[in-house]
């Protein structure tokens, strides 16, 4: 989209170097360059910057999700090794388990 907006400009700069006054002016670069168009670059270009920040955002907000799915992740797989560890199928089994470790260790 950067490539419109820089035709659009080399054909204003075109028009100007040749004195063409408003109109629908033909360039060499083959953009009609005329009052619309010359309206329409500062706001392309604000739309452009618009979309910039918000796939920034987006990307952001993606990676903080992405963290949070792996911690979660990270987090079962610590729960399905402690189960295997206490050899207790639910996760109430392995409560009690560290309850014994603890209570019951002797130092």
């Amino acid at each position: 989209m950067t490539w419109l907006l820089q035709r659009i400009q080399s054909s204003e700069a075109f028009s100007n170097r040749n004195g063409s006054t408003g109109g629908s002016n033909s360039s060499s670069s083959g953009v009609v360059c005329n009052a619309d168009t010359k309206g329409l670059v500062p706001r392309i270009t604000q739309l452009l910057d618009k979309l910039h920040s918000t796939r920034q955002h987006l990307h952001q907000a993606w990676h903080v999700r992405k963290l949070q799915l792996d911690q979660c992740f990270q987090l079962r797989l610590f729960e399905q090794d402690a189960e295997k560890v206490c050899g207790h199928g639910g996760s109430l089994g392995c409560v009690q388990c560290h309850e014994e470790v603890i209570y019951n260790k002797s130092w």
